[in-house]
């Protein structure tokens, strides 16, 4: 069985064709509809290079010259520094620096007329300032806060929710050795801290049982590092060749919110394993983490002899 799908049309000429102006326009289309598609799929959208926004003054800013990826995959790049006046805003006022990409077929706005081509339809790079994002596609460059008295003091410009475009990774495995710390504090339902893994070079084991022959197991939390740029957690894998009781462990995403101002956590899979040897694989539903402030980490308890060998975490990108 084969099935097609038809995703493009490629213009094909031959010699002695009558070429209309709507064949020049397919032949453009395709190039600008695949040379954005590249731009977005291999590096994603955001600052390329350059586009620093630098404080001049209490009202005045600069746009340094640069080069952005927008949205839609359009290529933008301003060639000189500009600088903008922001006195227009209000006290204590946010206001978003952005860039974007604009095409006019009126000749309105062109410095130099007279090197414009009547069959050509001019681009512009587009510095935008307003206290609310205005279009789709802008490139946002850094926020300017405002103090009381409508300045930008020296601290004023934020870069925490500008977007960098780069190298746009395929969804891949992120594999790790169970390498976890102790805990410090007495987990819900138990009198008394459980004891700590035993790390080797390849497998975490816990410790063998005390004299009186009671195994309590061993407990433990380890840092999952995410790769730049992932948005998704896929999947999760957890495998090991001991397991005398029972290992019950969390998925946790934490990390900050910027917005609020304060730490974030919340629960992806919190399960229980038995039996040995095991490898679990688990599909995660709340799959988002945020690109820039959010963390992974593991808690995980074993109630009697354990070893882990593998962690390892599925993750995606956009």
């Amino acid at each position: 069985m084969k099935k097609k799908q038809q995703i493009e049309n490629r213009p094909n000429y031959k010699n002695g064709q009558l070429l209309l102006d709507k064949d020049f326009l397919a032949e453009q289309s395709y190039h600008i509809n695949a040379r954005r598609r590249h731009n977005l799929k291999l590096h994603g959208s955001g600052v390329v290079r350059g586009l620093e926004v630098v404080r001049r003054s209490d009202t005045l800013i600069t746009v340094q010259p640069g080069y952005a990826i927008d949205h839609s995959g359009q290529e933008i790049f301003l060639e000189s520094a500009e600088e903008i006046d922001l006195s227009e805003f209000g006290p204590n006022d946010i206001v978003n620096v952005s860039l974007m990409f604009q095409e006019d077929e009126s000749t309105e706005g062109v410095i130099n007329k007279s090197v414009i081509n009547t069959n050509s339809i001019p681009g512009f790079a587009v510095i935008l300032t307003a206290t609310a994002k205005e279009y789709p596609t802008e490139v946002l460059l850094a926020r300017v806060k405002l103090d009381s008295q409508k300045k930008a003091a020296v601290d004023a410009i934020d870069y925490s929710d500008t977007q960098y475009a780069g190298t746009m990774l395929a969804p891949g495995w992120v594999r790790m050795s169970y390498r976890p710390i102790a805990l410090v504090n007495i987990p819900v339902g138990e009198d008394e801290i459980p004891p700590a893994f035993r790390v080797g070079a390849t497998e975490a084991l816990s410790p063998k049982p005390e004299k009186d022959g009671k195994d309590k197991g061993a407990a433990g939390t380890m840092a999952i590092t995410l790769p730049p740029s992932v948005t998704k957690i896929l999947r999760f894998r957890i495998a090991g060749s001991i397991n005398e009781g029972n290992i019950a462990f969390s998925l946790l995403c934490g990390g900050w919110d910027p917005g609020k101002n304060e730490h974030v956590s919340r629960e992806l899979i919190k399960e229980t394993i038995t039996g040995a040897p095991f490898m679990k694989t688990y599909v995660i539903g709340d799959t988002y983490i945020d690109p820039e402030y959010s963390t992974l980490s593991l808690w995980l308890r074993s109630t009697q002899r354990a070893a882990i060998s593998l962690i390892a975490a599925e993750v995606g990108y956009y």
